[in-house]
């Protein structure tokens, strides 16, 4: 087999028009299809016969045969030797065939052409450990890797394939170590295949230091990577397993529901008794007896065990002495219902230990003592027995006494053994074995209290249960706690097929040690162009580089459309992966379209983990994803946490320090850069920032710009987003809003390429055409708990969020729009049919770096805060608007002493002026707001506010030359009571905003703190009537919209004047244009009647089973008596009839509604 000494050079990269067009001659992508032996070559003919030297025989007849005849007898002569080489190929062929037969049988296998590895084109491999040569495997060379080997690098091209063996007991274990492969040109690597999954186990350990300069980096890919390049094949298809499922019983923190006993004296004389429930673990009864002192406590021991039901758990522990008053009957009774073999023996002061049943008998009863001299026991006599809960739960009950250093000392604990059950919502006990590791997500705010286990065998469990080595630290929460789905996401990280990378033991060389004391050059996987990829069910380990840019766990790299759009007979697709214990993200795809990303579970990285990076990735699916533990990293701005971000300043200009909360603090368990892809039941279960995170470039960034059309993001209407679950994060569940930016560092803006900026706003159209109909983003399903600041912040619109529950978050959902003007006239956003808790019953663990604990909930107890304990929890916070808010209900929202808490409330400190479009049913202001009270306003002190009815809108009051200006208001009706406004803008801005809310039909004046500007604009929002200057507002509105179709009528005022004096003319205007105060619109009266009817029909927001269907109610459309095709549009999401259509016949019609009339979701 050719060899070469290092790796060579190789083509340079080149974008394909689509994915296939660079596969080998007879390459299938997505399947292994055997290649047979070809028949055996044909032996040439055999020489004529060799005849001895004889006379010539005597001349006695002579026969003269027709040159016809002579003709037929060559003929047939020919034919003969024909026949037989044909039949000698076949019985070579036959015996061939039946040798390769008899061999797959007697190793237990039986040929599957399904399977790579049983491709009798396929040479057996046996390389061994050759750790300075590099491999090169290429055209006629199909290789079976039988055993474990170690090269310097492998390289598989030019129609080369290396595929790893297997067996049916899935036995082998095959280990690959080398510093690189690169898949390339019509080569292939192959670990099973979906139809014929890997059964053993298959390492591929990618080894090397960043600093090993004796090793050349190869261009596109670098060191230590798996790399697949023009026309390369990667096929990993390791044993199917369920990836991640819900727990279904909550765990607590000791493991146990009753969350443990321990109890310790270093005093307490006589014989200490405690009553546990065998079937919980609970202690029911603790008592004393000081039978050294009292004959009538010995008694009482004596009716109590009389009286105990058989099957109790009894322990006992002496505390100093128990003996001089400890009557007989007392010994019999412990001796006859607990098995003692000691108690009759029993000496002053010596420490005696008891756990045992009742009725149970010696065998039942563990006990140990120990003998007293000079104020010592030499040691503790403890006594321990193990017992099951009724739920299948081991604990442990201990007893202990002694005497040590001159004191007594007695104790007791109850306490899960290291064999904790969990319950799953999956059948996973087939498949996760013994000795496999797990991961448990947080159920708290914070991410750090998810907790890793290793499995142990569980003969006796269902298929939804696994048995766990140790005891949780925290308490993890297993059902549907007040209406909101809660169970703690529960992920297997082992596979049978391993990629990971071999670590150092510490940090070293320039791999941003000053920030990470350990290693972070892993191994990589870099898909740049193929043939075909596909990877299901494989464990990547110590995978990513944290200081290089691009090289990441698994990275598709400017592959273009990867599904049947970009030529793909099988699309691309990864499935059922367990990224874990990364050093630069999760999963990244670079300029690529059309990838499935489902079951993959990403869990402990550093940096954004599932991550869309240059704003063009569109039509990528991810379904049934799970993302926990989402750390900081270095590599972009949006990476970074406070510190990374001030200390790292080598693309910004000069000397500017960035600022952390504008610029950076945001990384996201899903960073999605383009709105138009599909997220369909993904968990993020854990981010130092965000769970989701909706970012749009307002440009092509990276290496795709320029590469295709803009794609217009902010534009782009949203994907599927259905049935996601977002908690544990700190800054928000998810967060739709804000962009990047796309321009270097300068002088003039010295921020960082890429850093968050404000610019962006989601505004969804039709094809991305602002021009065009707006399309409404729908969140369906949102289920978003225990994130400390934003269960979601959502600025855009239109938005609608439904069917969706947020639990235990500092505040539940705020919507957003731009303050003034929204950036999408008439839109609005709107949530409805969901449910709000302000704090349930989910208390959560102390520690696991919780920040905030205090008292809180309905029962007042101790809980983890999301904020600090005066933070005012609000369910539904209104900033600006358009909002509408409707069928929704709230619930658990109780003030402490400490701070306020509102099911609808206020964004704090907001500059900017609500909206009187938004809809609530109520409009809650503040108290001392005269501008638009009358009367008959309603006082809530616990809102610190008033409701008042009436017609609002809006004037927009711009200014120029004087920004410095304050603005007083007054209404004719309260001349005294003025609103001051400072303005929107900078003092130091050339022009000024004010934004007063006023109620129609209303005058008011306005007063200037200083000399009138130069300059002033009215503009009337939200206006339908008339502004009190009595010019008419003549256009109508469109539904939301601010202004009319044509534009918003302003009115527009020059003053010419040298005056330099105070235009405050209050006491010009008033009393004379006093008015007396009255209600435009009557006051509704006040029902004290629970309201019927309101509220979300279904307040039970919860996930459905992911390996199972999901119950649905089925409703009939029928067309009765109707000939013809009768044709029915459903969402696949809600089940709802969105159009339903009848044609009497197949023709031109049917076929363009087919095309062109179903209506997109």
């Amino acid at each position: 087999m050719p060899t070469s000494d290092g790796p060579g050079r190789f083509p340079v990269f080149a974008a394909p028009a689509h994915g296939n067009h660079q596969r080998s001659a007879g390459y299938v992508p997505g399947r292994v299809a055997p290649v047979r032996s070809p028949p055996p070559a044909k032996a040439p003919p055999p020489p004529p016969p060799i005849k001895p030297h004889q006379p010539p025989p005597d001349r006695r007849a002579t026969f003269t045969l027709s040159e016809e005849n002579q003709r037929r007898e060559r003929a047939q002569n020919l034919q003969q030797r024909k026949n037989t080489f044909i039949c000698f190929g076949v019985s070579v062929g036959i015996l061939v065939f039946t040798l390769i037969l008899v061999l797959s049988i007697s190793s237990g296998d039986v040929l599957d052409a399904n399977c790579p590895d049983h491709n009798p084109s396929l040479t057996s491999w046996d390389p061994g450990h050759q750790a300075g040569t590099a491999v090169t495997v290429r055209r006629g060379h199909l290789l079976r890797l039988e055993s474990s080997a170690t090269f310097h690098s492998l390289t598989i091209q030019s129609g080369g394939r290396v595929v790893f063996a297997d067996n049916a007991d899935g036995s082998k274990r095959i280990t690959l170590r080398t510093r690189h492969i690169l898949i390339e040109d019509g080569g292939a690597l192959h670990v099973g295949a979906p139809k014929c999954r890997y059964r053993s186990r298959a390492t591929i350990a990618l080894v090397g230091r960043s600093d090993d300069a004796a090793v050349p980096e190869v261009p596109e890919f670098g060191r230590k990577f798996i790399g697949v390049m023009r026309g390369g094949a990667l096929e990993l298809h390791g044993t199917q397993r369920v990836s991640w499922s819900l727990l279904t019983r909550s765990v607590p923190a000791s493991g146990l529901s009753t969350e443990g006993y321990a109890f310790h004296r270093t005093f307490s004389r006589g014989i200490n008794l405690r009553v546990v429930d065998q079937d919980t673990a609970a202690v029911l009864l603790s008592e004393r007896y000081d039978t050294y002192d009292s004959r009538n406590d010995s008694r009482r021991l004596t009716q109590l065990l009389r009286a105990l039901p058989a099957g109790r758990i009894v322990t006992l522990a002496v505390g100093d002495s128990a003996t001089k008053s400890l009557l007989d009957e007392t010994k019999k009774a412990i001796e006859e219902k607990l098995g003692s073999r000691f108690v009759y023996d029993l000496k002053y002061r010596e420490a005696w230990a008891l756990v045992s049943v009742v009725g149970g008998g010696n065998a039942s009863c563990s006990e140990d003592v120990r003998e007293y001299e000079n104020h010592d026991t030499g040691g503790r006599a403890v006594a321990r027995r193990n017992f099951t809960t009724v739920n299948g739960d081991g604990f442990s009950v201990t007893a202990y006494s002694e005497w040590k250093d001159g004191f007594p000392i007695s104790g007791f604990q109850v306490d899960a053994v290291d064999q904790v059950l969990l319950n799953l919502q999956d059948k996973v006990q087939q498949t996760w074995q013994p000795g496999d590791r797990i991961v448990v997500a947080s159920t708290d705010y914070s991410m750090h209290q998810a907790e890793e286990f290793t499995l142990l065998p569980c003969p006796q469990c269902h298929a939804k249960q696994v048995r766990i080595q140790g005891r949780p630290q925290y308490h993890h929460v297993g059902e549907i706690i007040d209406g909101v789905d809660m169970r703690a996401e529960v992920a297997l990280l082992s596979r049978n097929i391993l990629v990971h990378g071999e670590m150092e033991n510490s940090c070293y060389g320039n791999n941003l040690c000053q920030f990470y004391n350990h290693d972070t050059y892993g191994g990589h996987i870099k898909v740049c162009n193929f043939s075909s990829v596909h990877l299901s069910h494989v464990e990547l380990k110590n995978m990513g580089q944290q200081a290089e840019n691009g090289r990441y766990p698994l990275h598709f790299h400017l592959c273009g459309d990867v599904d049947r759009q970009g030529g793909y007979r099988e699309p691309t697709y990864v499935d059922g992966l367990s990224i874990h214990h990364s050093f630069s993200r999760c999963l990244t795809i670079h300029a690529t379209n059309g990838l499935l990303v489902k079951n993959t579970v990403g869990y402990d990285t550093l940096g954004h983990c599932f991550f869309l990076e240059d704003g063009i990735e569109q039509r990528n699916t991810f379904y049934h994803n799970l993302g926990l533990l989402t750390r900081p990293g270095t590599i972009l701005p949006t990476d970074r946490n406070e510190t990374l971000c001030t200390s790292i300043k080598d693309k910004v200009y000069k000397g500017y320090t960035p600022s952390p909360s504008t610029e950076c603090k945001a990384v996201s368990t899903f960073w999605i850069a383009n709105p138009n892809n599909n997220l369909i039941s993904n968990a993020a279960a854990g981010s130092q920032d965000a769970g989701i995170w909706f970012v749009f470039h307002s440009s092509s960034t990276g290496h795709s710009h320029g590469l295709v059309p803009e794609t217009k993001a902010e534009l782009t209407p949203l994907g599927i987003f259905y049935n996601n679950r977002v908690h544990s994060n700190f800054k928000a569940g998810l967060f739709i809003d804000k962009g990047v930016k796309t321009t270097n560092a300068t002088a003039a803006d010295p921020r960082e390429y890429l850093c968050l900026e404000n610019g962006p706003r989601f505004r969804p159209h039709q094809n991305a055409d602002p021009s065009r109909q707006r399309v409404a983003a729908v969140i369906d399903t949102l289920i978003s708990f225990k994130n400390n600041d934003l269960g979601a912040w959502i600025r855009g619109g239109d938005i609608v969020i439904q069917n969706s529950g947020f639990a235990d978050n500092g505040v539940g959902l705020s919507f957003a729009s731009d303050g003034s003007y929204p950036k999408d006239e008439g839109s609005s956003q709107e949530v409805t049919q969901s449910l709000f808790v302000g704090e349930s019953r989910n208390r959560g663990t102390n520690g696991g770096q919780n920040k905030y604990w205090g008292l809180g909930g309905a029962d007042a107890k101790g809980r983890t805060l999301p904020r600090n304990r005066t933070f005012p929890i609000r369910g539904f916070q209104i900033y600006d608007g358009p909002v509408r808010l409707t069928h929704s209900t709230f619930r658990g929202f109780i003030p402490t002493p400490e701070r306020y808490t509102s099911a609808v409330g206020f964004y704090l400190k907001n500059t900017w002026q609500l909206t009187p479009q938004n809809n609530l049913s109520l409009h809650t202001i503040q108290a001392d707001n005269y501008l638009i009270q009358h009367p008959g306003c309603v006082n809530i002190s616990q809102w610190n506010g008033v409701i008042c009815s009436g017609r609002y809108a809006q004037v927009y009051i711009q200014t120029q030359g004087a920004p410095s200006l304050s603005l007083s208001i007054c209404r004719d009706e309260y001349p005294d009571s003025p609103l001051v406004l400072r303005g929107i803008n900078s003092q130091s801005a050339l022009s000024q905003q004010y934004q007063p809310i006023l109620m129609m039909s209303k005058s008011y004046s306005l007063h200037w703190s200083g000399p009138a500007p130069r300059e002033v604009v009215l503009s009337l929002i939200n206006f339908d009537n008339l502004l009190w200057l009595y010019l008419r507002a003549r256009h109508g509105r469109d539904g939301y919209g601010y202004c009319s179709a044509k534009g918003c009528e302003r009115v527009k005022v020059m003053a010419t004047t040298t005056s330099k004096k105070t235009c405050n003319c209050t006491s010009q205007a008033y009393p004379k244009y006093y008015k007396t105060p009255s209600a435009v619109v009557p006051m509704p009266t006040l029902n004290a009647q629970a309201c019927k009817g309101c509220g979300a029909k279904e307040v039970r927001v919860t996930t459905f089973n992911m390996m199972s269907m999901y119950p649905h109610k089925t409703q009939a459309t029928t067309a009765d008596q109707c000939p013809g095709y009768f044709l029915v549009s459903v969402d696949a999401c809600s089940g709802k009839v969105t159009k339903k259509t009848l044609f009497a016949k197949m023709d031109a019609t049917m076929e363009k509604y087919l095309k062109t009339g179903i209506p997109n979701r």
